[in-house]
């Protein structure tokens, strides 16, 4: 005798319920009517599962990062706006001397932290799109597709059209839309302020820090400009070059102290705006299927005896 296994069928809780005499039609017909229901009434089954209330809670949060980050954003720009003065400016009467040579590393650090921070600030403004115009609404349909495809794979017995698995995955694209984007921002939100909050507030404080610094140091490189003499240019224009080579390089040591500040506040809007976010709804991806396995879950395949021929 040799043994084979037969191909693996497969079993869904609809189907376990459609396996009861006399239940198979009322079983297949509710789950057409909520396929129905999802198609034609999409604000309403929002409201009743939860969609909206936790699409506006996600708004909510999204507004609040946006304002708590646009503050923020605006001290880049104004550090950005005062390098690009000083590193633009020129000084002298006849002679000019240019300062940008001893400003311009400093400037193109902030500019490359400063559009990275653009960038997960437009992520930002796209989330917040994508949950006020109620686009999340697009899942329910979805979802009512899957249910009606597994009432009909449930009303049709015969094996050779067996669309449970189909079905499944649309109900699943459906919840994703629904619920992933919304759940994965709370949900990083409460990370977000539980761990990484406190490292965040203390590097800000560092770069406000540079900012005053900044403005102190632009009211000097003004009044050294303007100690350049019109009758001896010269040699004002060699005490003028001396005390903006002082100022420079002090400006360059001051932010060589605070540039991991920049650096780790930048990573931390990266983490919170893009990366947490995904890895967050990558996981209730993962979840969300697990959960959905009881709608197509593979059997265990069946050993069947057959016969050993023996050869002639």
């Amino acid at each position: 005798m040799s043994e084979s296994p037969t191909p693996p069928e497969t079993t869904t809780i609809a189907t376990k319920l459609m396996n009861l005499k006399g239940v198979r039609p009322v079983v297949s017909l509710l789950l057409f009517a909520i396929g129905v229901i999802m198609f034609s009434a999409q604000s309403h089954v929002g409201y009743i599962t939860g969609g909206n209330y936790l699409s506006n809670q996600a708004v909510e949060l999204v507004n609040e990062g946006m304002e708590t980050n646009q503050r923020t954003f605006l001290i880049f720009s104004a550090i950005k706006a005062t390098l690009a003065v000083i590193e633009g400016s020129t000084i002298g009467v006849g002679i000019q001397a240019e300062v940008g040579d001893l400003i311009q590393p400093v400037y193109d650090y902030v500019d490359y932290f400063w559009n990275i921070f653009l960038v997960s600030f437009v992520v930002m403004g796209f989330y917040k799109i994508l949950l006020e115009t109620d686009l999340f609404l697009i899942g329910y349909p979805i979802m009512g597709f899957g249910f009606m495809t597994l009432a009909v794979s449930g009303m049709l017995q015969g094996r050779r059209w067996n669309a449970a698995g189909l079905a499944r995955k649309f109900i699943l694209i459906g919840l994703l839309i629904i619920y992933a984007l919304p759940l994965s921002l709370m949900i990083s939100r409460g990370i977000s302020d539980a761990y990484v909050s406190k490292l965040k507030t203390q590097e800000l404080q560092h770069i406000v820090a540079f900012q005053n610094g900044l403005n102190s140091a632009k009211y000097d490189f003004v009044e050294l400009k303007e100690e350049v003499s019109v009758l001896a240019p010269g040699d004002s224009l060699d005490k003028v070059q001396a005390g903006m080579s002082k100022l420079m390089h002090s400006i360059k040591i001051t932010f060589e102290t605070v540039l991991m500040s920049f650096m780790y506040y930048v990573l931390i809007i990266v983490f919170e705006v893009m990366i947490l976010p995904f890895c967050t709804a990558f996981i209730i991806y993962l979840i969300t299927r697990r959960l959905l396995d009881g709608f197509v879950l593979p059997k265990v395949p069946a050993v069947r005896v057959m016969p050993r021929v023996r050869p002639t």
